[in-house]
């Protein structure tokens, strides 16, 4: 049984500090937490009452921010915690050989000994019978995600799609490190109004995962090969992003080195491409959608099969990944 997980204010304005200075609603809120949603609730109640954060709305409607008075306590809180280390992000429970494999990977490089590629994730996954999720997650996962009645592939993308650029795009950008606001992307996925001192940079990040994401809307109803969709995919993301257009969508043929990470990746061109098909054959294979999904999320970064963007969110959490994956396996 998971241990009960407790959530203080201090916490709980971490996460807003982390998302935006905007109105964010439950469902912004509560990925960003482990505790449960009567415990939230209760928090975002005590932050409300000691001036911390404010609230407009009722019911599921209901939307809180951070205080936008200089002089409140909420802007005492953000000005004290500047200068200082980065906002407390609070996980889900790990387990106990999570922790340490955490706590292991965390280390300074000189203390972790180097690990390279291992084929037998690939080789030995066989599709339908090999779970890398267990059945009570999947069945939960699928639970929480499913649509209202039996609907063909892509029509709900296409009913929520205008909702879902601005909100992937920008949540996604900003892990990467993106200056923008998601009221800025908004006006810049809509309009085509690119903020005021945010780089172009930030805002081709942001245009290429609206791109990305209308691309999978469109093919959802479609069987096309994992492998082409994927090389398509990473194409769009890095697309102006690259010294190189030459290589997008393509099997990297130069040596990559993660910065920060001792894992040392598969660096033949010829085995990429061959454990490359081997994964989207694989995935492509999977009926459960949602293992088939974290297969994949798994698998890419710790193969880096293209120079850039193969990551879970490009490189830095594909070097945590692919360390972890042969931290476990060595």
């Amino acid at each position: 049984m998971a241990r009960p997980t407790s959530l203080s204010v201090d916490q709980l304005l971490s996460v807003f500090h982390l998302l935006s200075d905007e109105w964010l609603a439950m469902r912004h809120i509560t990925p960003h937490l482990a505790a449960a949603r009567p415990t939230i609730v209760r928090r975002l109640a005590d932050a409300i009452r000691l001036g911390l954060l404010e609230a407009q709305g009722q019911g599921p409607a209901r939307q809180y921010r951070l205080r936008q008075d200089p002089a409140s306590d909420a802007a005492r809180y953000l000005t004290a915690r500047e200068p200082g280390p980065e906002p407390l992000i609070v996980s889900p429970p790990w387990s106990d050989a999570s922790r340490d494999l955490l706590q292991y990977v965390r280390q300074p490089k000189a203390l972790r000994t180097p690990v390279s590629y291992n084929a037998g994730l690939v080789e030995n996954y066989q599709p339908n019978q090999t779970f890398l999720l267990p059945a009570g997650l999947r069945d939960k996962l699928r639970a929480l995600g499913q649509a209202t009645g039996e609907r063909p592939a892509g029509t709900y993308v296409r009913d929520i799609l205008g909702q879902l650029l601005i909100d992937l795009s920008w949540s996604s950008s900003k892990l990467e490190g993106n200056k923008y606001s998601r009221l800025e992307t908004k006006q810049l996925i809509e309009a085509g109004q690119q903020a005021e001192g945010r780089s172009r940079l930030d805002a081709v990040m942001i245009l290429n995962h609206k791109n990305a994401i209308e691309f999978l809307a469109e093919i959802a109803p479609h069987e096309e090969p994992y492998e082409l969709v994927i090389a398509n995919i990473q194409s769009l993301l890095m697309d102006g992003l690259m010294p190189n257009a030459d290589v997008l969508g393509r099997i990297r043929e130069r040596i990559v080195h993660i910065e920060g990470s001792v894992y040392i990746p598969l660096q033949s061109p010829l085995a990429l491409r061959t454990l490359y098909k081997q994964v989207c054959s694989a995935a492509q294979a999977t009926r459960d959608p949602l293992e088939a999904a974290f297969f994949l999320f798994t698998q890419l970064p710790y193969l880096q099969p293209f120079e850039d963007g193969d990551g879970p969110h490009f490189m830095q959490p594909a070097a945590d990944a692919g360390e972890l994956c042969a931290t476990v396996i060595h």
